[in-house]
């Protein structure tokens, strides 16, 4: 994917790819603070008792 191509737009590099436009600009969002510390716990839990 070339966003900058000369010749062939953003648009059309897509379709020849098969893909969706709105998937190139995606961009992911990181685990809350909430839960980054719900799955410490979850760990150090099993951690101590693995049954």
């Amino acid at each position: 994917m070339e966003r900058g191509h000369p010749e062939i737009s953003v648009r059309r590099q897509c379709e020849l790819l098969g893909v969706n436009r709105s998937g190139l600009y995606y961009e992911p969002v990181g685990e809350s603070e909430e839960n980054l510390l719900l799955l410490r716990l979850l760990d150090e839990q099993y951690t101590r008792t693995p049954f």
